[in-house]
């Protein structure tokens, strides 16, 4: 066995964006906007766990209940990672 840091679990976007966006009614190229914004943001190295897990929980609000459209939702959620 090898310990698990928050880079491993931040690493695989698609399944953030999978558990994340599950129910939700958006598009396959909203998806991959949305994974490659958590590639974007893995590789910057700027967030915590905390703030990127809030970050992905704030988009998927933002989509659900206010319905706005992912890259709108991306943006919105942007002060998550504060």
């Amino acid at each position: 066995m090898s310990p698990v840091g928050a880079p491993d679990l931040q690493e695989d976007a698609e399944l953030w964006v999978q558990v994340a966006g599950s129910d939700l009614a958006i598009t396959e190229d909203e998806r991959k906007w949305w994974v490659q914004a958590l590639r974007g943001l893995h590789d910057l190295h700027h967030a915590s766990l905390d703030h990127f897990a809030d970050y992905v929980l704030r988009t998927r609000s933002l989509i659900h209940d206010e319905g706005l459209l992912v890259c709108d939702a991306l943006d919105a959620a942007l002060p998550a990672l504060r």
